[in-house]
C-alpha cells in the first residue's frame, strides 16, 4: 500500500473581493499543475495541499466541486478574532470567524483534522495568543486503498482507525486547554 505523496504548505493570497478569489484560484491551478507535471516521474499517486487557504466556506466547497479534491474539515474556526484577541484594533468591530486554514487532499491519502493550541500563554500576567489563526493539526493515512474504488471495505477500515485517533487526539488537546 505504499504511496507517494506530493505534500504542499501554502498561504494563498489574502482578502475576500474578486480578485483575491481570482488569485487564490490560479494559485492553487498552478500548484496543481507542478503536482501533476511531476506525479508520473516521480509516481506520485496523492495530494495532500494544507496552510492558509484564505478561503471562506462557499469558496472552499467551490474549490472542493472544482478540484475534485476532499477536505479534512474540522470543527470551529482557525482564526477567531473575538476568542482569539490578537489584534487589538479589532476588538470594537470584529470581523466573523472564519476556517481559514485548510486541509485538501486527494488520491491515495484521506486526512482528518482539528484545531489545536487554543489556550493562551501568559507573561506578565498578560495573556496572548502567539498568532492570529490558531494551529490545524491532521491525523493522514497514506494507502493505495484510498485511491481504489474495488477495496472501499478497506479502504472505510483505514479511515475509521484515523477518524478514531483524530477524536481521540481531538479530546486530548481540548483537555489540555480546558486544564491550561
Amino acid at each position: 500500500g505504499d504511496v507517494r505523496v506530493a505534500v504542499v504548505a501554502m498561504h494563498l493570497a489574502p482578502h475576500s473581493d474578486e480578485t483575491a478569489v481570482a488569485k487564490r484560484h490560479e494559485q492553487l491551478e498552478d500548484i496543481r499543475r507542478a503536482i501533476s507535471s511531476r506525479a508520473s516521474k516521480h509516481a506520485v499517486r496523492g495530494a495532500l495541499l494544507l496552510g492558509d487557504m484564505n478561503m471562506g466556506e462557499v469558496e472552499a466547497a467551490e474549490t472542493r466541486k472544482r478540484s475534485a479534491l476532499c477536505e479534512a474539515i474540522y470543527a470551529g474556526s482557525s482564526w477567531d478574532p473575538v476568542r482569539n484577541r490578537f489584534f487589538a484594533e479589532l476588538a470594537d468591530n470584529p470581523p466573523k470567524a472564519e476556517s481559514f486554514d485548510r486541509i485538501f487532499y486527494d488520491g491515495g491519502v484521506f486526512a482528518q483534522a482539528f484545531i489545536a493550541g487554543q489556550g493562551r500563554d501568559f507573561s506578565d500576567g498578560c495573556g496572548f495568543c502567539i498568532s492570529d489563526h490558531y494551529a490545524v493539526l491532521s491525523i493522514v493515512d497514506a494507502h493505495s486503498l484510498h485511491g481504489d474504488a474495488a477495496v472501499q471495505s478497506a479502504a472505510e477500515e483505514r479511515r475509521l482507525a484515523v477518524t478514531q485517533l483524530r477524536d481521540l487526539e481531538n479530546d486530548k488537546e481540548l483537555s489540555f486547554v480546558a486544564e491550561a
